[in-house]
């Protein structure tokens, strides 16, 4: 471990790692250290013991932060965009814009899947998780106002239409009940805090007519809720086309 961890700290500047890091980001890093880690996903050192001080080194904890700036830089960018709505509205845009399903796409879009080091089966919010911990190492590593500047340019202006995202209609546990509710069906979502889990997260499993038919995870109940009556909701779009 500590011999990889050597060898990355002394890249090149132009070894193609570094470079495409450099290119997602706009800036050379003064810390390459800090998204070496922050691109680590707990899995790639899933066989080490805790005794050996491995577990810091993955990206849990610059996740943690990373969550809570782009919490706030979304919610400044809102409060600013939208002067006249309420807090209903900002709360419901933010959601939209944070939340894991939208994260793990923003990752992809970024390009991170080529840089995370993982090992096995890494769930599906693992991408998204790095976005947030990759905005964590910007803002120990360059400040406050280079990581606001990362996701607003970066996230916000370039890769996310915040008027289209405005206009659709998110509330899919509602459309889901209303579903069975025509087609007489019994509708339950069975919603939990994951076990053993540092970062709050929830997973729901959807049940209709006692049968799971999609699960969902999220930062809060609600959140797991919607991501699976979405799944559900997809999958019975997709068979009606077949």
């Amino acid at each position: 471990m500590e011999i990889l961890f050597r060898f990355f700290r002394h890249f090149h500047k132009k070894h193609p790692k570094f470079v495409y890091l450099k290119s997602i980001l706009g800036f050379e890093p003064r810390n390459f250290d800090l998204y070496l880690v922050a691109l680590t996903h707990a899995s790639y050192f899933s066989d080490k013991q805790d005794a050996n001080g491995y577990k810091h080194l993955t990206n849990e904890r610059l996740e943690f932060l990373g969550d809570s700036v782009l919490d706030l830089v979304v919610g400044e960018f809102l409060y600013l965009k939208y002067p006249t709505e309420g807090e209903g509205f900002l709360t419901k845009t933010r959601s939209k814009i944070v939340n894991r399903e939208s994260l793990n796409r923003l990752a992809l879009q970024l390009g991170l899947d080529k840089l995370l080091e993982s090992k096995g089966e890494i769930g599906k919010t693992a991408l998204g998780n790095s976005l947030e911990a990759l905005i964590g190492a910007i803002f120990l590593d360059q400040g406050w106002e280079n990581a606001k500047k990362f996701v607003i340019t970066k996230l916000l202006n370039q890769l996310i239409d915040i008027e289209e995202l405005v206009s659709q209609e998110t509330d899919f546990k509602s459309i889901a009940i209303e579903k069975c509710q025509k087609e007489k069906k019994k509708i339950k979502f069975d919603t939990k805090p994951v076990q053993n889990n540092k970062i709050d997260t929830f997973e729901s499993n959807l049940l209709i007519d006692g049968k799971s038919v999609s699960k969902g995870t999220g930062k809060s109940k609600k959140e797991a809720e919607q991501v699976a009556a979405k799944e559900w909701l997809t999958s019975m779009n997709e068979k009606s086309k077949n």
